[in-house]
């Protein structure tokens, strides 16, 4: 496998950087890209195989806005745009045109982060942020996908000296999500998959 990427960016503040805002280009060419192929006489079995040629290009854009010292906003997006070449194939199946797997087309985050001074060295901060996650595949053959979705996470904690405690949530809204499958023909939908982590809440010092 041989690949050739390219990239340009642009890192900027302004305002002695109350505002950070950064932004990326860049393009992908891969040769002879290397895939997992299921085995069709042994399910759950893989092998590594040259899938063809794949291109990938995509822009980032990320933005930082802190209106007091104490207050950040922040955010993103990402577009990406991927596929196989002509003449790429999967296991014996043409993959031409279609999307590489696990690779969103869409992706953003955004959140809020705030902290403040009690007493001496006593301070308090919060955090909220969501990220969002667009449609993918699963396979090189397209053959099963994940929606869009979207997870939430929170934390608040509290620093004094060298300590600091802290409590969190992630996945707030308990979003029913699988991030990762495989071809398994002898599951009901052909595919087997793991469940993304429910709403976990914890708490570390």
């Amino acid at each position: 496998e041989t690949s050739w990427t390219y990239e340009a960016g642009l890192k900027t503040s302004w305002f002695r950087n109350r505002v950070v805002a950064n932004a990326a280009v860049f393009r992908i060419n891969w040769n002879d890209l290397q895939m997992d192929v299921p085995l069709a006489s042994f399910p759950g079995v893989f092998y590594i195989d040259n899938a063809g040629r794949a291109r990938s290009a995509g822009a980032e854009l990320e933005l930082m806005v802190r209106p007091t010292p104490r207050l950040d906003l922040f955010g993103g997006i990402g577009l990406l745009a991927s596929e196989f070449r002509s003449g790429s194939a999967s296991g014996g199946v043409d993959i031409g045109g279609n999307d590489l797997p696990f690779a969103p087309r869409t992706s953003w985050h955004a959140g809020v982060g705030y902290s403040h001074p009690l007493s001496g060295s006593i301070n308090v901060s919060a955090r909220l942020e969501a990220i969002g996650t667009g449609r993918y595949y699963y396979d090189a053959v397209n053959g099963a996908e994940q929606a869009g979705y979207t997870l939430a996470n929170a934390r608040v904690g509290v620093s004094f000296g060298d300590w600091r405690l802290e409590g969190w949530i992630n996945n707030l809204f308990d979003q029913d999500y699988v991030p990762i499958a495989l071809p398994y023909p002898l599951a009901q939908s052909g595919y087997i998959g793991e469940n993304g982590a429910p709403r976990t809440i914890g708490a570390s010092v």
